[in-house]
């Protein structure tokens, strides 16, 4: 490694090794090593190099004061109790060493008996009990705003939140902001989607394919407690609205968003899904944000 430029970072109380080598920066953590091949300004590859805990920063190379704890991983808070929005997102932030946990993993501070460890008893109240803050913007990056500074004020902690939703050329936008309410119907999220796409159909029912072009879109928000917006960013996948819904990978609108290809957003794998989709977009550009903030903290 001589010769390579080596730095110790620290975030949010966590130490981070990299080690930047030719156009790829190396990165050790508690879980294990990655390392990033930048691509361009803005693109880059993350590849998992080991799955075992990495060895203690007193065996690379670093200047006499640089710190010899080990990495441990971040953990961000992401507004969502949706399983699937979670996995998806903890995809790609993962690999930088940044644990994605939904609002029924945090326990609110109010609950808090520790003596300021930072560390909620068990049985404090989730930050997944909070009423849902109003969206009532009538755009996806201000709900996402809405949302991020919401829970990030109540937990005290950094928080990363989305409003995404589909746009439907043939309708002028719709159901747009209101993709999740788009029927108004109750009940568990898989029944409010059948309704939802139920819907969709029946508005479009009348409208030939060729002019069904639609797009999903993601708006994600990173908000500091005191409301500091920390970044933003914007992804989008485009395609069409097909005539039945196909797929069971995915959640929503899936079923119905039929890419190029030919295949619904249902029926892509789910690591071909993050590597294309609207979600997969903005928390890309996210994380690369968040490399910055790592780096200049």
């Amino acid at each position: 490694m001589r010769g390579d430029r080596c730095k110790v970072i620290h975030f949010n109380g966590a130490v981070v090794l990299s080690v930047l080598r030719q156009g790829h920066a190396f990165f050790a953590f508690e879980h294990g090593t990655a390392a990033f091949s930048v691509d361009g300004k803005d693109h880059g590859t993350f590849e998992m190099l080991t799955q075992k805990p990495s060895p203690s920063l007193s065996q690379w190379e670093r200047d006499e004061t640089q710190s010899t704890s080990l990495l441990s991983m971040i953990d961000l808070l992401i507004a969502t109790t949706n399983p699937h929005k979670l996995e998806e997102i903890s995809a790609i932030l993962t690999p930088l060493g940044v644990r994605a946990i939904g609002l029924g993993d945090v326990r609110l501070p109010e609950s808090n008996t520790d003596g300021g460890t930072g560390v909620s008893p068990v049985g404090a109240a989730a930050a997944s009990t909070l009423p849902e803050p109003i969206e009532d913007a009538d755009t996806f990056e201000g709900n996402a705003a809405i949302k991020a500074r919401y829970y990030a004020a109540h937990t005290g902690r950094p928080c990363l939140a989305d409003d995404s939703g589909l746009e439907v050329d043939a309708l002028n936008g719709a159901p747009g902001v209101r993709s999740a309410r788009y029927a108004g119907a109750k009940g568990d999220r898989a029944a409010r989607d059948t309704a939802n796409n139920d819907k969709l159909l029946r508005e479009l029912a009348n409208v030939p394919k060729a002019k069904r072009t639609a797009r999903f879109v993601c708006a994600m928000c990173l908000a500091a407690p005191d409301g500091a917006i920390l970044a933003t960013s914007r992804g989008v996948f485009e395609g069409v609205i097909t005539d039945t819904p196909r797929g069971d990978n995915g959640f929503g609108y899936d079923p119905l968003l039929e890419l190029p290809d030919g295949r619904t957003s249902a029926e892509l794998p789910p690591e071909e899904k993050n590597a294309r989709s609207h979600r997969g977009d903005a928390t890309r550009a996210i994380a690369s944000t968040l490399r910055d903030l790592i780096s200049e903290s």
